[in-house]
């Protein structure tokens, strides 16, 4: 519901499935974090911490939130936001697999 809701560009109802989910998976945090990068609501992407309430609850982010994050932080010119996500994706490993996402989503 949540990638439904972004591909029609409705953020704010997929932040409502969001929310209603009691035991968010790794598809649902990637989903939410994802539908505010694609939609332009970079603010509400930063401003939820939907990277750190992840973090806190136990879920390593992927290459795709960290892709989001970055253009998030690329839009809103936060670059030492933007910094400390880069290094956050170097010290989990995903930096060959990150790479690719991030140059595919910097094309666009």
């Amino acid at each position: 519901m949540i990638d439904c809701y972004s591909v029609c560009g409705y953020a704010e109802c997929a932040r409502q499935v969001s929310d209603a989910i009691e035991c968010k998976d790794m598809v649902s945090w990637t989903g939410m974090v994802t539908c505010y990068a694609e939609n332009e609501c970079f603010e509400e992407s930063l401003k939820h911490l939907f990277f750190l309430q992840m973090r806190i609850v136990g879920f390593k982010p992927n290459n795709f939130i960290f892709a989001s994050m970055l253009k998030a932080c690329v839009a809103l010119e936060v670059f030492d936001v933007g910094k400390a996500v880069h290094g956050h994706a170097f010290k989990t490993s995903y930096v060959e697999e990150f790479f690719s996402v991030l140059n595919c989503g910097l094309v666009y």
